[in-house]
């Protein structure tokens, strides 16, 4: 979703969100190295982006646009480093963001 506000040829302010989604894939849970893990409790990752700003013109001489996005993740798939339960340190492949 976009909103655009443009009072004047000289001036516009804008906003933008947008949802973000990835299914866990066949490459997420699928290891040949022994020293992976796979969490039993892996799921799709979810979240947003979205950025602001102001864009136009000063005195028809110099053109402008400022802006700032973000990005905002829950449940990001990726790597923690974990003590196993035989005392061997392994990399578990899970949702590592923030789990909202």
């Amino acid at each position: 979703m976009g909103l655009s506000y443009k009072p004047n040829t000289n001036f516009e302010a804008y906003g933008n969100v947008s949802q973000n989604y990835r299914s866990v894939t066949f490459s997420d849970i699928n290891i040949d190295n022994p020293a992976f893990l796979i969490s039993p409790d892996i799921t799709d990752e979810e979240g947003f982006t979205t950025d602001l700003g102001i864009r136009g013109n000063f005195n028809n001489m110099v053109s402008y646009d400022l802006g700032v996005f973000g990005l905002f993740y829950k449940k990001r798939i990726g790597f923690v480093t974990i003590v196993d339960t035989d005392g061997s340190i392994k990399n578990e492949r899970g949702n590592i963001g923030g789990m909202q």
